[in-house]
């Protein structure tokens, strides 16, 4: 039977709920409205979760204890490296935790935040199914997610680690990794020996100032993707 997902759009209605009856949750917790952004490209003047509001929300899911299938929206809320601990902390609380996605850009996350996020994933021990989604630009207000070449490779070290993990998205478009990282990254991902089915979306990587093997690097990024046995499905941009 397949469970349908509970939605919470405010962050007082998710807290009064009944926690642990939770297996399937949907929290929409972006400070902007998705569809007028997506037509108008309209970004909002305030952030909506303080640090306060945050605090709450991952006590909350720490104890969400039969959670199985989490959907995420913190878009445009700046948490940055410290709200991403906060976050890893609970999310390593969802023991039962299967189907994960995480829309995370826009929130002024750097390389320690990355290496934080990737470590507390290590402790859902069940996760199959993961999206992690860093990738829109918000350079002008200047949180922009700037995970680097660290970053990136910290992700996919940390994922190599999730023994159960089969469908992998990741949407780090505009993160500036560079070749080096993209490289790193895919090295990483080859021994996620469990993986079915990759999305990785990498374009628009700036190549770093002298670096005549770039394209080189792209072509053995995507050869070390093939080594992953199990792999029905591969879909990336570089």
């Amino acid at each position: 039977m397949i469970q349908k997902q509970i939605k919470f759009r405010k962050l007082e209605d998710f807290l009064k709920s009944q926690l642990n009856s939770h297996t399937h949750l949907e929290l929409d917790m972006q400070s902007y409205d998705y569809e007028d952004y997506c037509s108008l490209f309209i970004v909002p003047e305030e952030f909506e979760i303080n640090e306060e509001e945050l605090q709450s929300l991952c006590s909350a899911l720490a104890n969400c204890s039969n959670l199985q299938n989490l959907t995420l929206y913190l878009g445009v809320n700046w948490i940055q490296d410290s709200g991403v601990l906060q976050l890893g902390s609970a999310l390593s609380s969802c023991k039962n935790l299967m189907d994960l996605t995480l829309c995370l850009e826009g929130n002024g996350i750097k390389p320690q935040g990355a290496k934080d996020l990737g470590l507390a994933l290590t402790n859902c021990p069940k996760l199959q199914s993961l999206t992690i989604q860093l990738s829109v630009d918000y350079e002008d207000l200047c949180i922009s997610n700037e995970i680097g070449e660290f970053g990136a490779f910290q992700i996919g070290s940390n994922l190599a680690k999730c023994a159960n993990l089969q469908i992998l998205t990741l949407d780090l478009n505009y993160k500036e990794i560079g070749c080096e990282g993209t490289y790193r990254l895919c090295l990483a991902l080859s021994k996620c020996l469990q993986l079915k089915v990759l999305r990785m979306y990498l374009s628009y990587q700036q190549a770093r100032p002298g670096d005549s093997q770039s394209k080189l690097r792209i072509q053995q990024s995507s050869s070390k993707l093939n080594k992953i046995k199990n792999l029905v499905l591969k879909q990336t941009s570089f």
